[in-house]
């Protein structure tokens, strides 16, 4: 019916035009997944950077009172 209204062909430049929109929004939201992906990835790498880091802080301040204690017991001061 669209074709004998507007011309030949204009029902197929409709179905070719959705279907290329359709396409994009789909090739849109695999992109997005994948940027939110690689976001979530870079976070869990970063805490666990932290993490490490939070520990390493956490065994240098323990030997460092370690050591003051055992000092002090050592010259009669605890």
């Amino acid at each position: 019916m669209t074709d004998h209204r507007f011309g030949a062909g204009t029902w197929q430049s409709i179905l070719d035009e959705r279907a290329k929109r359709i396409r994009e929004a789909r090739e849109a939201q695999a992109k997005a997944r994948r940027e939110a992906a690689l976001s979530q990835q870079e976070m869990i790498d970063n805490m666990k950077i932290g993490l490490a880091v939070l520990a390493l802080a956490c065994v240098v301040i323990g030997l460092f009172i370690t050591v003051m204690v055992s000092t002090a017991k050592a010259i009669g001061i605890g």
